[in-house]
């Protein structure tokens, strides 16, 4: 948990070097008060507050494309290896039996979020807009909130997706350990590619609910592991002991940290 949350925090405070020079601590701080606000607001609207609220900086809305950057590296990663998932247990047929993940569904998904991810590095071409429409005040708006973008080079979008991944895998392997506790055999390639699936699942589903994602991964995993003989409770215990790991614990500790700060504001 705490490397989970350490890659995110650095991958934050490496992107908003670009906007304002922060410490790890305060990265890692921004970071947890994200998650806290972010467990009671749908999707991720509570932790670009936080993060915001953070920095020291006038203008902190000019923050909002890194934190928009940091969100979708992490969408597109879990997005690539769901594919790659997909493919392996549909190779083995274990996804043949049934509908609920259809091949044009995840292209699709791939799709929508490679056009983001150019649209994110290619950002500039918006700087070419002529002057005149920035006269209205939501162009503007938008511009001054999302133009940090055009900051980063690709080297910047290489660490930042290196990072995402490194993540990525942090948590794929507590999931498997979890598993492994409860007594399945990890050592298959198909366990690890349902793994990826569920987290694929998690990330393209909306969630509006003050627990955040609790639910929509419980049912993922039931549906993916059930069918590599893996029981259903054995698939729901770990879906949510890394739920109360990754997600209340830090929560908590997030929590704590906002009122804190807000705290000592008054």
């Amino acid at each position: 948990m705490p490397i989970n949350w350490a890659l995110e925090a650095y991958k934050w405070q490496f992107l908003a070097s670009k906007v304002e020079k922060i410490s790890f601590v305060d990265a890692f701080k921004g970071t947890l008060a994200g998650l806290g606000l972010g467990f009671i607001t749908p999707q991720a609207v509570g932790d670009f507050a936080a993060r915001i609220y953070f920095l020291k900086m006038k203008n902190k809305m000019e923050a909002l494309g890194a934190i928009l950057l940091a969100r979708v590296s992490m969408f597109f990663v879990a997005v690539f290896y769901g594919i790659i998932g997909f493919y392996i247990l549909n190779n083995f047929e274990v996804l043949k039996a049934s509908s609920f993940v259809e091949e044009k569904m995840i292209w699709l998904v791939a799709l929508l979020a490679f056009v983001t991810l150019t649209m994110i590095i290619h950002f500039n071409i918006y700087d070419h807009i002529p002057y005149k429409h920035y006269r209205k005040r939501w162009l503007m708006w938008f511009w001054n909130s999302f133009k940090v973008l055009t900051q980063y080079s690709y080297n910047d979008f290489s660490i930042c997706f290196l990072l995402s991944v490194a993540r990525y895998l942090v948590f794929t392997v507590q999931y498997l350990l979890l598993l492994h506790f409860f007594g399945v055999d990890i050592y298959n390639i198909l366990i690890v590619s349902a793994v990826w699936m569920i987290y694929f699942v998690k990330s393209i589903f909306p969630t509006f609910n003050f627990l955040n994602d609790l639910g929509v991964r419980e049912v993922s995993a039931v549906y993916f592991l059930s069918q590599l003989g893996v029981s259903n409770s054995d698939a729901v215990l770990s879906s949510l002991c890394l739920w109360l790991i990754n997600i209340l614990i830090p929560t908590l500790a997030g929590t704590a940290i906002l009122l804190s700060a807000k705290y000592r504001k008054v």
